[in-house]
């Protein structure tokens, strides 16, 4: 989704202007804005994801989530989500774009 989002003109364009971009609740993605510290609990995890992250920064294939702009997790409906096309679903995640 942040890759998508920086190659989408409606978003800010790096990563970190992405990750980084404001809402009116304060932040575009809960994990920026929850107040928790991130911290890595799993070092095989965090180093396998951070080969995958350098593997798509650099260009790799992104058809996952079928260009896909926002998510939200099951748990939650937002008002949003009624009006992008569902892409995908993946575990605990609907994944959205823009029509």
């Amino acid at each position: 989704v942040i890759l998508n989002r920086v190659d989408d003109a409606r978003f800010p364009a790096s990563v970190c202007e992405v990750v980084n971009q404001a809402n009116a609740r304060g932040c575009q993605f809960s994990y920026k804005c929850d107040g928790i510290a991130e911290k890595v609990r799993e070092p095989a995890a965090w180093s396998r994801v951070a080969k995958i992250a350098a593997v798509m920064v650099d260009g790799g294939e992104r058809a996952l989530t079928n260009g896909a702009t926002y998510y939200h997790t099951k748990a939650v409906s937002p008002s949003w989500s009624r009006v992008f096309e569902r892409t995908t679903t993946i575990g605990a995640h609907y994944f959205y774009a823009r029509g």
